[in-house]
């Protein structure tokens, strides 16, 4: 039906002439489809109108009136763009209506084959931005089903499609820049090509009615489950009008791309007694080892350093590698973070069994009262004297080495650990991170933390990533001893001031009352970093505990990282309130007390998760893939 919106008899309104049309069609038939096209002042056939009724009974009972309008304006979009495609010409007109019935004639078909999914096109579009989808720019024109619909309740409909790693759950014949493409071949070879058969792939091919028929949350929880294996769906928005579209979602990362983060799976294990008594103990013994050192030819600062941090970390004779079941990955982490790719000697020898068995058995020292982690304090030395460790953060990470290798890594750590744990009790409190003396927040780890960037600094050029003050004709037993000692701590020594310097290396600023003025900034900007490595923690603990054949340890990374914006603020809230509190009473331990917040609801899921190649890197290499 035509009619003109300026002709004499219309101007009551095109309602009326409208409603007459509806009449005589429901006259006609019980169902139909009804296109009329307004003609006016500026031309023919300017604007198209559609009607429908279809049926309310058998397959089509599972339709609403909002399926029904969504249809409707799926039509009438085929109908618009159809005619919009072949220049607006009024001579035009049959072929855009005949494109609103073959859109329509497709949806009666999946609606009789049991699948009743009728999202509109607008509600599709907006659906794939929230699920973080990504349009690719290839041209793509879907011709049309490849085999007879499955039935929406098949079990086994993955399995009867599966294709190497591709699981074809849209069963639609596609062109991609106009040549024809079988989509399970074209992302194995894909994989293949990009080397990605080690990150256990999984990619799962949808379309529009996926959304409804129960597709599309089948894959959804396929690759959530897969995680942190690399997963993605590709999605066909199926318009059969030589404008389809399709995207990609990605979840998950690469596994040999895994960054060598430092997680503590086990709990720490005490080395056994016979260690440094006090931390005038230590310094002795860390001088007797340095005398040794010398007397054997290794005169250089850097040299003595890494030879002593090599009895505690990132070496196959070290403490970490033994309480570690001999973790390499570990060890090649502390050779990334701390910028070396060579081992320091094993100087047993050197020692003699009894020096040696005493400084192994000594990374963590307590006095009285007070206590140090030693391992931490050689550690961070190293990664001071090395402006890459120092200065540069680490690949995946926010953060340099030297904050991996001492504050960040418990925290973060910490954060990654408590964020796990809330899965299966939201309740868990950061506080109990704190806990303890040696693991993650633990009272004798902050004291460590805090040295490790104190010990041997230029006192006369503060710096937020600080040097060091030692050269070759230095000992570390000397600058040691001026930090630790004496006890308790008088007025204005390292000790005494370790609080206040260690926030203003974090960036704390303060008052001339001695007062912490940037709190709130503060907390915002080390959070983000600590959610940063608390997310890697996480991707390695899950790639070790799912592959410990004891489902109780799994970690459900996509559960899991609803947790972990919160548990980072809660334990960097904790950790800045704790340093603090030192400010205040500098002759006692750094340990977290008092402050205790109240656990943080789980937030929305990740998006996607670290990997060397970024998710939005990967998806252009798809997109290269098909446009070449």
């Amino acid at each position: 039906m035509g009619f003109y919106l300026y002709n004499p008899i219309m101007i009551p309104g095109i309602g009326q002439f409208r409603a007459k049309a509806i009449q005589d069609a429901e006259n006609e038939s019980a169902f139909y489809l009804l296109i009329t096209r307004q003609s006016d002042n500026t031309g023919l056939f300017k604007k198209f109108y559609v009607d429908l009724k279809l049926p309310n009974s058998g397959a089509f009972s599972c339709l609403d009136s909002t399926a029904v309008q969504n249809i409707k304006q799926t039509v009438k979009q085929a109908i618009d763009q159809s005619y919009l495609q072949s220049g607006g010409s009024p001579y035009n007109f049959a072929s855009a209506e005949i494109a609103g019935m073959e859109i329509l004639a497709q949806i009666i078909g999946d609606i009789k084959s049991g699948n009743c999914c009728v999202p509109s096109d607008e509600a599709i579009t907006d659906w794939l931005t929230s699920e973080g989808f990504v349009e690719l720019n290839v041209p793509c024109n879907i011709l049309g089903p490849i085999n007879p619909a499955r039935p929406s309740n098949d079990p086994n409909r993955a399995q009867k499609t599966m294709t190497g790693y591709v699981t074809d759950l849209a069963e639609l014949s596609v062109e991609l820049n106009g040549e024809p493409v079988i989509l399970e071949d074209e992302i194995n070879a894909f994989i293949a090509a990009k080397g990605l058969e080690d990150s256990n792939p999984i990619f799962y091919v949808t379309k529009n009615s996926s959304v409804c028929n129960g597709d599309y949350d089948f894959a959804e929880s396929e690759i959530i489950t897969n995680l942190p294996n690399l997963g993605g769906i590709v999605y066909l928005q199926d318009r059969l009008l030589g404008n389809d579209k399709i995207y990609l979602r990605l979840e998950g990362l690469m596994l040999e791309d895994v960054p060598a983060t430092f997680a503590d799976l086990g709990e720490y294990t005490p080395p056994p007694p016979g260690g440094a008594t006090s931390f005038q103990d230590l310094v002795n013994i860390i001088r007797e080892a340095e005398d040794s050192l010398i007397n054997n030819g290794y005169q250089s600062i850097e040299d003595r350093v890494r030879i002593l941090r090599g009895i505690y970390y990132g070496t196959t004779w070290s403490m970490d590698f033994e309480q570690s079941y001999g973790s390499t990955l570990r060890n090649a982490g502390f050779k990334a973070y701390l910028c070396t790719t060579s081992d320091p000697i094993n100087p047993e020898q050197i020692f003699g069994s009894a020096l040696y068995d005493k400084l192994k058995r000594s990374p963590e020292v307590t006095n009285g009262s007070m206590g140090v982690d030693w391992g931490h304090i050689i550690i961070g030395l190293e990664a001071r004297m090395s402006w890459c460790s120092r200065e540069i953060p680490i690949s995946f990470h926010e953060s340099s080495g030297l904050e991996i290798t001492t504050w960040i890594g418990d925290i973060g750590g910490g954060a990654g650990m408590l964020a796990y744990k809330r899965v299966s009790n939201p309740n868990k409190r950061a506080k109990d991170m704190f806990s303890g003396s040696s693991d993650f927040g633990g009272w004798i780890n902050l004291e460590g933390d805090i040295a490790a960037f104190l010990v041997g600094r230029d006192t006369n050029n503060f710096d937020l990533t600080p040097s060091t003050d030692l050269d070759d004709d230095d000992y570390i037993a000397d600058a040691v001893e001026a930090y630790l000692l004496p006890q308790p701590a008088t007025t204005g020594s390292e000790w005494h001031r370790r609080g206040e310097l260690f926030l203003r290396m974090l960036g704390g600023n303060f008052n001339n009352s001695g007062q912490l003025t940037n709190e709130e900034n503060l907390v915002t900007g080390i959070a983000s970093e600590v959610e940063d490595f608390a997310e890697n923690y996480v991707i390695v603990m899950a790639v070790g505990r799912n592959n410990d054949n004891n489902s109780s340890n799994d970690v459900n990374m996509y559960e899991t990282s609803k947790h972990l914006a919160g548990a980072s603020k809660e334990m960097t809230e904790i950790f800045v309130h704790t340093l603090k509190n030192a400010v205040s009473n500098p002759n006692q331990p750094v340990k977290a007390q008092g402050f205790n917040p109240n656990p943080t609801p789980a937030g929305e899921p990740y998006t996607k998760y670290k990997t060397i190649k970024k998710t939005k890197e990967l998806i252009q290499e798809f997109e290269d893939w098909w446009n070449n």
